[in-house]
């Protein structure tokens, strides 16, 4: 199961994420665009099976099981079956040393190679089906792509252009998907910070940002230019926390320059020595560009409950493990 899952990981993920693009965000293609994304993940595909020693494939057997599968026609076997068919023909190989491997294929018969050639083909066409990417792949473009691969004929364009191709589509999907996340937690934003302006001690920048102090600090207010020293809780507008310098038990400690817009200008209104609450609308925190591997989403606004422990005049030397603490907030 993991080989078959290895041999067609790549073209699947792209078909997949194709279509989900196509789904959510209404993406749409041009004929041309749908050709060539077609070509493309059929050479892929062909140098997946290429690389996996299955040059010898019946591309037509392989063909009409996967258009069975897509107009659900009934099959000469299960998609178990399939499974079984092709997982034992890989094992079959690992028991022999990589020069033989050849040898081995050699001794296969026009039925065996019928069979396995089926099962690829159901196996790919299930796959299509449960990410459904029917509406935007050209399965006759693609399997002509996989055919020129295995026959070593002119390809249209090369595996690297294909692999272009693909990710080009991938990045139209997530820049889409990006915006539609943005867009439907700016409302939610709009709506809180709207409220939340009328909150008693609430005090709004012309920014946009807001805070609210809960405990007044007597020290001075650090310039942008100076270094602070905070302690602080981030949270999302539904409560879940993202990073907390309190369960570190250690205080950050970074130039007030170098963080998010939110930071530099709400702890300018500080004095050392003061408690508050910011709320950072998300054009003062990452806008659109989310922090990768971070639950803050694209244009979400973050809250942070925050302490200024001390302001250190000017740029100061940067503790060792200051990087690794300030990841949600540096810039």
């Amino acid at each position: 199961m993991k080989t078959v899952k290895m041999l067609l990981f790549a073209s699947v993920l792209f078909a997949i994420t194709a279509e989900s693009c196509a789904q959510k965000n209404n993406f749409k293609l041009t004929k041309a665009e749908v050709d060539s994304l077609s070509y493309a993940i059929g050479v892929d595909f062909g140098g997946s099976l290429k690389s996996s020693k299955l040059t010898f494939i019946y591309v037509d057997t392989l063909a009409d099981a996967l258009f069975s599968v897509v107009k659900n026609d009934s099959l000469r076997f299960s998609n178990e079956q399939a499974l079984s068919c092709i997982r034992n023909f890989f094992m079959g190989l690992q028991q022999y040393e990589e020069q033989s491997a050849d040898s081995i294929i050699g001794t296969l018969t026009p039925a065996q190679i019928d069979s396995l050639s089926y099962a690829l083909g159901i196996n790919l066409g299930e796959n299509f089906k449960e990410g459904t990417p029917l509406a935007i792949i050209n399965l006759n473009t693609l399997l002509q792509a996989i055919k020129d691969v295995l026959t070593d004929g002119e390809l249209r364009f090369d595996p690297s252009t294909s692999r272009a191709i693909i990710q080009r589509l991938i990045r139209k999907q997530q820049e889409l998907e990006t915006a539609k996340i943005a867009a439907k937690n700016k409302e939610t934003e709009d709506a809180f910070l709207k409220k939340n302006k009328k909150a008693d001690s609430v005090v709004t920048l012309a920014s946009g940002l807001q805070y609210k102090i809960l405990a007044e600090g007597t020290g001075i207010k650090p310039a942008a230019t100076d270094t602070v020293e905070v302690h602080y809780k981030g949270t999302l507008l539904d409560g879940r926390e993202f990073d907390s310098s309190y369960q570190r038990n250690q205080p950050a400690k970074f130039p007030l320059d170098r963080v998010i817009k939110g930071w530099t200008e709400g702890f300018q209104q500080f004095g050392e020595g003061t408690k508050a609450i910011l709320y950072i609308p998300s054009e003062l925190a990452y806008g659109a560009q989310a922090p990768y591997g971070s639950i803050i989403e694209p244009g979400a606004t973050l809250i942070f409950e925050v302490e200024l422990l001390n302001v250190f005049p000017g740029p100061q030397p940067m503790e060792e493990n200051t990087e690794e603490q300030n990841t949600e907030t540096e810039k």
